[in-house]
């Protein structure tokens, strides 16, 4: 097709494959005569070549001699670069003159320091403002750009001053970790006073003037602005859509000659021509750093450091300077913690750089020791501990439990073996946070296997760079439930793995680049679930060893894989080497040559296995190889990825929460509840600045209830959640209690109320059913004689619980949701352990009613047979992702006789049971059922484990599940029975799709959104949450 046709079949009805022909033909041109005409810089000339081309769609119409199109373009482009430059050239002026007004404003605001560093990060200002999320980039331009008071921002916004407050310095946290990431050091404060001094410099009146008249038509345009043609005006506004255009749904050309991407538009005068949208699922999803509300918040901050803390430099003497050998001090720290009696659980570590030539070793020789302890440094950007010790050392020996170590920088500067290992005495209920690994083979460390197990661990927001074996490791069959949220994985070997080793974790909303093996790599079996993660430029996502006859139940969803670099001769991105089962849902792999092996790719060594996909997007012409001959493969709905965009960018997880300096209430050590309670009262009166009531290092009897007023916005802190802050009930029925609606929050502390039949209820939050009601708990303990977590009476609120524990929950709906109304309440819980023991009385550990919405996911039980699950009522209950060991029961049989650990009788509402395992846990669903549908789905039950589902009027599907046996073959599938129809299977996983975990965000007024992180609530009842 010569330029002529190609020109007439684009001018009659918009043809892209028209367009595409012109762009191919002479892309290659257009570009090196934009590209010379601008001084050789790639980048403009790239964009100055898109313009040309929807200079030309926009005049189509225009062009009288078709067969000289050539020059045309040529003629165009020229036009094009002279505009483009002389706009440079002002530009520059402009920069020049606001420079020279900036440093007057600014004269006398920084120290000379302070002024080179601003110079050398202004550059770069606008891309840091850009980079921000939505609501923190509007609060950030309305304040220190426009110099408008918070006030006047949050009336603009419809938040509260707290509100902007908050995304004010999550903003400026955010803009000085992207200033850091190219070189420029300075403080959130200094970003802060640059801003305003920005917001100083006056625009020209002439300019001003200009606009207004320009806007009203009282004055002419500017000759210069006169004279660029109305195609070129135009050209301005497409180029800030290009990307919108690629992403949105207008038809892609690519030049593939020059890589110019421009979005086909409709000749002039014509109806828009009818055109195929873009799939579905083919946009690439946001971000994982958006993937929350975009006013989301963590639940931690950073307030310290508070009084009782023990001061690294003070107290101890080290150094800090880089230069010095900071070990003794740091160690002679580290055994200040170590004794249960211990005055400071503490640690704080000033900003520095702490050089260390041994092992750091935090020991528990004894059980109490090291117990409930806290390492918390100023700021991981600005506080490092470096290794300087011999090749294949352990920079930190962490053998604490219950303990928290945070907003620290390990690097093993090349020589480390292990930056953090945890061990070798059993440890649980830690957390890692806000920490940098770099420059070591392993970041973190789970045990050996010669030693005992580390579980229950929750790593939020740590970086894991250049780490040349693995970002985490775990070797131990007891190193179980690492929870990974929000992480960076960076140029690693592998990012998490437990190979070679063992032990089981799962990683969600994370964000791994560039790893030269695996992102997942699992070695030994297990459960394991990555959600809603984002990998670019890796080897692999996932990836199994091969061999093992029996499976793992693996979860993978809602991750997005661009650009990985699978093996030639290989080609998978998702490798799946035994028999399952693995469930993938909504997951999107893009950017694959298109000549590319099929990505995923699914067998094992007893030649079957389980696979169900759903609604994943996939580019590639064949997304699926199946190895072995009997593998079971449900596939629903997986269609194609669109291509990546050229320049498309990831952002990184949440940096650590800033320092925030909030008014703080010291509390003497020890002190009653009457002393507690005037705090408190006094906090209280400062709604709006969220102040601090501190409870230091101690026991503090209760006599009657501490009470959190309406509307309070106080924090309660303590020191840690065991053996550090106690509040020990002395006659208080409950403890706390928090009046709704509130936006309070408790924060490391412990409350023991009485774990028995006359005790008392450690936390009660009440009237918390407002519509936007939020309550989130993170790293919660919720201990009962009855229940550790009671949630009675929700129509509205959402109650979220990350990296939990608990020992039984009891979820009953509202008056609505009792007359099966679909209500907005729900409870989940992503990711935690529990158990109850056999001289526990009879609630069982999960127990939904009158229409109550509980989501399960990746938790493990250990515990008494009579306890986990009995489902008698109405409502609905998905649990997906698991391990269920209960005890033997002598005697038991599932089909006849006692009630079975996991049983369902009369229930009315969805069950969803999916990805588990269970030893020893036998299940039924018992009697007629009507109003029931379940779907059990990769349900694996061990030997001697019973199964068996009574002949009923319910709808019940089993699908893709397996029996793991004692003897060769170890795993054999379980047929399918029941409704397995794909409508049946989509409506099962409904819950599962649509509710993925999200922090908190601003609520709106009157609204309850109440936090808790890392509580431990032990008593009749741990935890009630009530509509009234």
């Amino acid at each position: 097709m010569d330029d002529a046709a190609a020109l007439a079949r684009f001018r009659a009805d918009g043809s892209p494959e028209a367009f595409r022909v012109l762009v191919d033909r002479h892309a290659p041109m257009v570009y090196a005569a934009c590209r010379r005409g601008l001084g050789g810089d790639a980048a403009r000339a790239e964009d100055a070549a898109q313009a040309v081309f929807v200079v030309l769609a926009r005049k189509a119409a225009s062009v009288r001699d078709a067969s000289a199109l050539g020059p045309w373009l040529f003629r165009t482009a020229g036009f094009v670069v002279r505009t483009m430059r002389r706009e440079e050239e002002r530009r520059r002026r402009r920069e020049v003159e606001a420079a020279a007004r900036l440093r007057r404003e600014r004269e006398g605001s920084m120290r000379p320091a302070e002024e080179a560093a601003w110079r050398r990060a202004l550059p770069h200002l606008n891309d840091a403002v850009a980079g921000l999320r939505a609501a923190q980039q509007a609060a950030v331009v309305m304040h220190y750009l426009e110099g408008r008071p918070q006030r006047e921002v949050a009336a603009a916004l419809g938040c509260s001053e707290e509100a902007v407050k908050k995304r004010l310095a999550y903003g400026l946290a955010k803009m000085r970790a992207y200033f850091l990431r190219r070189g420029v050091a300075v403080t959130a404060a200094l970003v802060a006073v640059g801003m305003r001094a920005e917001a100083a410099v006056a625009a020209p009146a002439t300019l001003v003037s200009g606009c207004l008249a320009a806007v009203s038509g009282a004055g002419a345009a500017s000759g210069a602005l006169s004279a660029v043609p109305e195609g070129v005006l135009k050209m301005m506004f497409w180029a800030k859509l290009k990307t919108a255009a690629i992403l949105g749904g207008g038809a892609l050309l690519a030049a593939t000659g020059a890589g110019v991407a421009v979005a086909a538009m409709d000749a002039p005068g014509r109806k828009p021509a009818a055109r195929p949208p873009l799939l579905a699922q083919a946009a690439i999803p946001p971000p994982v750093a958006n993937a929350a509300a975009s006013e989301a918040v963590e639940t931690d901050e950073f307030n310290g450091p508070l009084a009782g803390w023990l001061d690294l430099r003070k107290d101890f003497g080290a150094a800090g300077d880089g230069k010095a050998d900071d070990t003794d001090a740091l160690q002679k720290a580290l055994d200040a913690l170590r004794p249960q009696d211990a005055k400071q659980k503490v640690l704080y570590l000033p900003p520095g750089t702490y050089r260390v030539t041994r092992t750091l070793r935090a020991l528990r020789e004894k059980h109490a020791e090291s117990t409930g302890i806290t390492l918390v440094g100023e700021d991981p950007a600005r506080t490092t501990i470096r290794w300087d010790g011999p090749a294949d050392g352990v920079l930190v020996q962490w053998g604490a439990w219950y303990s928290k170590f945070s907003r620290l920088t390990l690097d093993g500067a090349g020589k480390a073996k292990v930056a953090l290992y945890f061990g070798d005495a059993f440890s649980t209920a830690n957390e890692v946070s806000d920490c940098v690994f770099q420059n070591a083979a392993v970041g973190i460390q789970a045990g050996r296997n010669e030693t005992q197990g580390q579980a229950e661990c929750a790593v939020l927001r740590c970086r894991f760079l250049r780490c040349s074996q693995a970002g985490f490791l775990t070797q131990n069959w007891n190193s179980l439930d690492w929870w990974f949220w929000r992480c960076l994985f960076e140029d690693c070997r592998r990012g998490a793995t437990n190979e070679p080793g063992c032990g089981n974790f799962h990683v969600y909303e994370s964000v791994f680049r560039r790893s030269t093996d695996a992102d997942v790599f699992i070695g030994n079996l297990g459960y394991f679930s990555c959600v809603r993660n984002v990998s670019v430029g890796s080897r692999m996502f996932f990836s199994t060893g091969w061999g093992h006859s029996q499976g793992a139940q693996v979860t993978l969803q809602a991750n997005v894989i661009l650009s990985p670099r699978p093996l030639e001769d290989k080609g998978a991105v998702l490798f799946l080497g035994n028999p399952g089962p693995f469930l993938l849902i909504d997951n999107v792999i893009a950017g694959l040559p298109p000549d590319a092996k099929p990505p995923v790719q699914m067998g094992s060594s007893i030649h079957n296995g389980e696979l169900v996909m759903v609604g994943n997007a996939i580019a590639a012409q064949s997304p699926v190889k199946i190895l072995s001959k009997d593998v079971r493969f449900v596939n629903l709905d997986t269609r194609a990825a669109a291509a990546v965009p050229a320049g498309a960018a990831v952002a990184d997880p949440a940096v650590a929460p800033p320092r925030v300096a909030r008014p703080v209430i010291e509390i003497p050590a020890g002190a009653k509840a009457e002393i507690i309670q005037q705090a408190i009262d006094a906090a209280s009166k400062e709604a709006g600045r969220r102040p601090v009531v501190h409870l230091p290092r101690g026991t503090y009897r209760i006599d009657k209830p501490l009470v959190l007023p309406p509307g309070s916005d106080v924090q309660l802190v303590g020191d840690g959640l065991h053996n550090a802050t106690k509040l020990e009930g002395a006659g208080a029925d409950p403890v706390i209690r928090i009046a709704g609606p509130s936006r309070a929050a408790v924060r490391n502390l412990e409350i023991a109320a009485g774990s028995r039949a006359d005790g008392a209820t450690a936390i009660l939050v009440e009237n918390a059913d407002q519509p936007g009601a939020r309550i989130h708990v993170e790293q919660g303990k919720g201990l009962g004689y009855g229940y550790g977590f009671e949630l009675d009476g929700l129509d509205e609120a959402l109650v979220t619980l990350h990296n939990t524990d608990h020992n039984g929950m009891r979820v009953a709906g509202g008056p609505r949701s009792a007359k099966g109304a679909k209500t907005a309440a729900q409870v989940c819980l992503f990711q935690g352990a529990s158990s109850r023991g056999g001289g526990d009385p009879a609630p069982r550990i999960y127990q939904v009613e009158k229409g109550g919405r509980l989501l399960v996911r990746d938790t493990w039980y250990e515990g008494n047979p009579e306890h986990f699950l009995h489902l008698t009522d109405a409502g609905e209950f998905a649990y997906v992702g698991g391990h269920v060991a209960t005890a033997k029961a002598k005697g038991h049989n599932v089909a006849e006789g006692a009630v079975a650990p996991v049983e369902v009788a009369g229930f009315r509402g969805r069950v969803l049971l999916s990805q588990i395992s269970a030893n020893n846990a036998h299940l039924r669903v018992r009697g007629e059922n009507p109003g029931l549908k379940m779907l059990l789905l990769g349900w694996t039950p061990y030997p001697d484990t019973g199964f068996h589902v009574d002949p009923g009027k319910g709808a019940v599907g089993v699908v893709g599940c397996r029996q793991n046996a004692k003897t060769a073959p170890a795993s054999v599938p379980i047929p399918d029975a029941g409704r397995t129809d794909p409508a049946f299977v989509a409506e099962m996983l409904e819950t599962l799709r649509t509710r993925l975990p999200a922090l908190p965000a601003a609520q709106r007024p009157g609204a309850t959104c109440v936090t808790f992180h890392r509580v431990m609530a032990n008593g009749k009842t741990g935890f009630r949450i009530a509509s009234r």
